[in-house]
Parts: C-alpha cells; sequence; structure tokens
C-alpha cells in the first residue's frame, strides 16, 4: 500500500508507513477493513510521531534528570542515616567513657542497657545509696556497632534491657527482659549478687562509722568482722575489755551488713582488695597505723602495738612506787590497807597489768607500791609473804595483794583485766 505522505510502496498488510512511520489509510484496503471491522485504531487516534535530533535530545535530557533525581534522593537518605548515627553516637559520647571507665578501673559495678527511665531512675536511687558504680548506656542512642562492640566485650547473647554486674571489667552475672513491673526481681538479683546490702540503713551506718574514724584524731582500736557468727561475738567482748582495760576508744565495725562490693569499696581505703573474715585495726590521727588479719585470743600482740604506736597510755604505770624489801615490810604493818604489785622486767603480763593498777591507783587517789622480783630475791619474798597470809608455794608475776596490820587481806594472780582488780578492791574496801 502505498504512503500519502512520502509515496513508499508498502506491502498490503503494514498499517504503517515502514519508511516514515505514518499511518496507512486502512480504507483502501479491503483485507484490513475487515480485520478492524471499520473500528477506530488506536495509532489513528495517536499518530507516530517519527523522530527528530532534538526529540531524541529532549528524551535523553528528562532521562538524565529523572536519574540525577533518584540519585539525589538515595544520597540525601544517605546523609540523613549518617547524621543520624552521628547525632546517636555524639549524644552517648560521655556514657561510654563512663562505661570504658568502669570496665577499666572499678572493682564491682553494674551497667543497665536499655531505654526505660524508670529502671535507671531506680538504679541510680540504689547507686547513691549504697556507693556502687552505675552506668546507664541507652540502647536507642547507641549506633549499631557499638552495640555490637559493648555485647562482646561483656560477652552478652543478646542487649535486651539487661541489667549487668561486673566485676573487675568482666561480666560476673546480666539479667535480660527487665521491666519497671519487675523491679523486686531486678532487686534481688543485684542483692543476690552481693551489689545491694539486705539491709541498707545498717551498712549506711557501717560506712559512715568508718568514715568517721578516718576523721578522728584521737587514738582508737577497731574490730571489723565480716561474718556475724560466735567467734565475732567472742571477739568483740575481748576487744571491749581491753580497751576498758586501757581507756582506749573501740569501735565495732559490723561489717556484716555490707554487701561484697560495699566491703571492697571500704577496704580499699585501707588498700585492702580481698575480703578477709575480720581485722583489727589500729587508727590514730585518722591513720592506720598496723593492722592485725588473724585475729588471736592473745591481747599481748594488741597491748604491744598500742603501746609501740602510743594508742595505750602508759604514763600511768610510772604513778607506781619503786621500794625495796625493808620498805616492803614496814608499809605492811601500816593501819592502813595498802597495794602492792609484784613484778618482773622480761614478764609480759607484767607489762600490761601495770598500766592498769596505776590507773586505778591515780582515779581513786590511791597509792600503788612496787616491788621488783629477781632470781635472787624471789625465794625471800616467798616466805615473808608466806608468813603473812599467802597460800600459794611459789610467787608469780604479775601479783598484786593487799596487805593492813601486817597481814594479807586478799591477792591476784596472773594476768587481770581492770573490771575484776576494781571488783576485788571494792570487795575488801580498798575503793569505794
Amino acid at each position: 500500500m502505498k504512503c500519502e505522505k512520502c509515496g513508499y510502496n508498502n506491502s498490503e498488510f503494514d498499517i504503517i508507513c515502514e519508511k516514515c512511520g505514518s499511518p496507512l489509510n486502512i480504507e483502501k484496503n479491503i483485507e484490513l477493513q475487515k480485520k478492524y471491522n471499520h473500528k477506530q485504531r488506536a495509532i489513528d487516534i495517536e499518530p507516530i510521531i517519527p523522530d527528530n535530533p532534538e526529540m531524541v535530545f529532549n528524551s535523553a535530557k528528562k532521562k538524565i534528570t529523572n536519574v540525577l533525581i533518584v540519585l539525589f534522593f538515595f544520597a540525601f537518605l544517605l546523609m540523613v542515616v549518617i547524621i543520624f548515627n552521628f547525632i546517636k553516637s555524639f549524644s552517648s559520647k560521655d556514657k561510654i567513657v563512663e562505661y570504658n571507665n568502669l570496665v577499666k578501673y572499678s572493682n564491682y559495678g553494674v551497667v543497665y542497657l536499655g531505654t526505660s527511665d524508670k529502671i535507671n531512675s531506680m538504679l541510680e536511687d540504689y547507686a547513691s545509696e549504697t556507693s556502687f558504680d552505675y552506668v546507664y548506656l541507652n540502647t536507642k542512642k547507641l549506633t549499631r556497632i557499638k552495640k555490637r562492640k559493648i555485647r562482646k566485650d561483656l560477652e552478652l547473647n543478646k542487649i535486651k534491657e539487661t541489667v549487668v554486674i561486673l566485676e573487675k571489667g568482666k561480666t560476673k552475672a546480666y539479667l535480660n527482659d527487665c521491666t519497671y513491673t519487675d523491679k523486686d526481681k531486678i532487686i534481688s538479683f543485684l542483692t543476690k549478687k552481693q551489689i545491694i546490702p539486705k539491709d541498707i540503713e545498717q551498712a549506711k551506718k557501717v560506712i559512715k562509722k568508718f568514715d568517721d574514724l578516718l576523721l578522728d584524731s584521737d587514738p582508737v582500736l577497731v574490730y571489723l568482722a565480716n561474718k556475724q557468727n560466735d567467734i565475732s561475738k567472742e571477739n568483740n567482748n575481748m576487744f571491749l575489755k581491753f580497751a576498758s582495760d586501757y581507756d582506749i576508744k573501740y569501735e565495732y565495725l559490723e561489717a556484716f551488713y555490707l554487701s561484697d562490693y560495699q566491703k571492697l569499696k571500704l577496704l580499699s581505703k585501707i588498700n585492702y582488695s580481698e575480703i578477709p573474715n575480720q581485722l583489727v585495726l589500729f587508727f590514730d590521727e585518722g591513720e592506720i597505723k598496723d593492722i592485725v588479719e588473724n585475729v588471736e585470743d592473745d591481747r599481748n600482740i594488741y597491748f604491744e602495738i598500742a603501746s609501740n604506736y602510743g594508742i595505750i597510755d602508759k604514763s600511768s604505770a610510772d604513778s607506781l612506787i619503786n621500794i625495796n624489801f625493808n620498805k616492803l615490810k614496814e608499809l605492811v604493818h601500816n593501819d592502813d590497807k595498802t597495794i602492792f604489785m609484784f613484778d618482773a622486767d622480761d614478764c609480759d603480763y607484767c607489762m600490761r597489768v601495770k598500766p592498769i593498777i596505776g590507773k586505778i591507783g591515780i582515779q581513786n587517789n590511791l597509792k600503788v607500791y612496787r616491788y621488783k622480783l629477781t632470781n635472787q630475791n624471789t625465794n625471800t619474798v616467798e616466805k615473808y609473804l608466806s608468813s603473812i597470809g599467802y597460800k600459794e608455794k611459789t610467787v608469780v608475776a604479775p601479783l598484786i595483794i593487799v596487805a593492813e596490820n601486817n597481814r594479807l587481806l586478799d591477792y591476784i594472780i596472773g594476768l587481770s583485766d581492770k573490771q575484776l582488780i576494781e571488783d576485788k578492791f571494792e570487795e575488801i574496801g580498798v575503793i569505794r
């Protein structure tokens, strides 16, 4: 069929010109009329426009513009993501520093990885009350890279509202899926793992008492017990008597009320990194002068330490009046009740009794006479004391006697505490 526009002879089945692309007039083609049944063709409604250089350029320009728009859109999205991650990273920067310091330098610590402000507030309150190190890392403000690193550092399977207990930078225990409605579960977890004490108020008193000791200028003997048992009770009673004998200020620190974390925190102040069952501390002017870890029922140890540092005032021992044997016999004949102490230079117990008997004499305005026993005079003293009523075969230092009118009224042999001596003196009537 011949194209009416360009004159090109097309086949009888063509509906557009193969050369110029113009629609052919099918009215002149009987076969095509039958095929379309006189229906209007889409090609007749929207005629094909032949290509030309200007149209090709405009089409390419449009395609390039569309590609640039798409690229710009994706670049914008990428920039938004980068800025968002930068903001998240910047907003969590200080907390990450806190977290790193906790991991590196803290013996015990707690990290909360979650989003609940209520849980954070609760943990902050407990941290403030019991002084444990605490960091809250809001997981909404952490990038995926940081989350992945923290999860790896703490050896966690997942991070999902997680409370982690750290010990020397390593995960000691953790609790996942924490919600504020289950706050008792969190508290129980921290208590069981020795981060929170069972009795917070008692723990506060112990810590305050210890801190006050560091500010106290007076000499103080301190017994710190980490376990509540019969041994700690017996030792406490022993130190109470010891302190009473020598007029030393004494404090009993019931450290068993503290959590393990608090114990370590307290002991770190005296450069201890482990938790012993008990300690005896000698304070003076707020400083630790000496520490005894293996507590024994031997008061000589504590007397020697306290004496060396001047915690025990031994000047009262100087109030004892030294006498010879003739003076001893003269004073025994007095009409007044007279106190004598027999001691020896190599006698540890004598060293401990002299400040006590000296203090009793000073406090009650009594004279106490001291006679020193030696290898040369012991037999002579034994015979003389036997003649005035001493019932023992030998004289054992330290020995305290009370005599009146050449008669021995009573005596105390060996080491005795202040209360026992005072009770005996009241019974005899030396003091009232």
